[in-house]
């Protein structure tokens, strides 16, 4: 398949049918300030320019389950690493508009929304 096999003992990996293999590509996700002076969601890929993803994201939070945890914890509160079985992923996100809240005096009279997405890592979680 062209892609190096680095597995213990030197041992061979059998992929079974229907498998699917894809090169690995780093990205990096940030909340910027986008060209029309507002914040958004954007995503940098290695040698590409960075693409604006979500408009109107006004902050990210990575949060992180260990193993036997009962709560999502800051990264300066997780102990091991290698004991995370999930991030959850916290998006706030500010509508566009401004003067629609009932309260005006509050961040412009924008919306504000926050959505969450929870992920486990593979091979972690049995």
């Amino acid at each position: 398949m062209g892609y190096p096999t680095n597995c213990p003992n030197n041992n061979l990996y059998q992929y079974s049918p229907g498998s699917q293999v894809a090169r690995l590509m780093a990205v990096d996700w940030y909340v910027g300030i986008n060209s029309r002076g507002g914040r958004s969601l954007f995503r940098k890929r290695m040698e590409l320019p960075a693409e604006e993803i979500v408009a109107g994201v006004s902050n990210m939070t990575l949060t992180y389950l260990q193993e036997g945890g009962d709560s999502f914890q800051a990264p300066a509160a997780v102990t091991n690493w290698s004991n995370v079985t999930a991030v959850r992923v916290g998006l706030t996100i500010d509508s566009i508009d401004q003067r629609i809240s009932s309260d005006a005096s509050v961040n412009e009279g924008r919306l504000q929304r926050e959505f969450a997405n929870v992920i486990t890592l593979r091979n972690r979680v049995l």
